[in-house]
């Protein structure tokens, strides 16, 4: 599994394709601003936007799927302050459905 920041790895992709981001735009159809952002990090692409960015840069869309939701975990987990613990219980959820801990809402305050 990729660990670099998802903008690493596409901005890696295109530049080891020898491809301008202009090109990159054109076989994308995505404006040349928005792939800046991308490459960045000041902005992720769509879901349905990382098909059109695989195919272009002919890389694994599974591979780059992953980069991809990995940074949006991270994203948001940034401001959680027990990160560790949300994702050892979100692994037991997705290893075990049925006997995971079920989530509590916490009481609202009116």
């Amino acid at each position: 599994m990729e660990t670099r920041a998802f903008s690493d790895v596409i901005r890696q992709l295109r530049l080891d394709k020898g491809m301008q981001l202009r090109t990159l735009s054109e076989l994308t159809g995505l404006d040349n601003s928005l792939l800046s952002r991308f490459e960045k990090g000041k902005r992720l692409p769509t879901r349905s936007q990382l098909p059109m960015l695989a195919k272009a840069l002919d890389a694994d869309l599974s591979a780059l799927s992953q980069s991809w939701y990995c940074e949006r975990v991270l994203g948001e987990l940034d401001a959680c302050s027990e990160p560790f613990e949300v994702l050892r219980v979100a692994g037991l959820r997705l290893s075990k459905p049925e006997s995971a801990v079920p989530f509590e809402a916490p009481e609202l305050q009116p």
